[in-house]
């Protein structure tokens, strides 16, 4: 049996990462899909089944899509993280 392998592109990376960006704000979503997509015990994905052959190892890509954007949403961004002083004539 042949398995195909697809070696994520730069370009299938950036496009992740800008979907990601937007699914940050959303936690319900990209929580929502790693309650659903998530590792079996043969270590692939629970939700993406196939009728007609084997479901993809995890992380899938919908997982991959929210893990990233868990992990934009935790990260503070260096505006967020800056102290702001604001100084009050006496």
């Amino acid at each position: 049996m042949r398995t195909l392998v697809r070696v994520p592109t730069e370009d299938s990376r950036n496009r992740i990462e800008e979907a990601a960006a937007i699914v940050a704000g959303w936690p319900n979503v990209w929580g929502g899909l790693l309650v659903v997509h998530r590792a079996g015990p043969d270590g692939r994905c629970t939700e993406c089944t196939r009728a007609n052959r084997l479901a993809p190892r995890w992380p899938c890509g919908p997982a991959v899509l929210a893990l990233r954007a868990r992990r934009m949403a935790r990260t503070p961004t260096p505006v967020e993280n800056e102290v702001v002083v604001i100084e009050r004539p006496e």
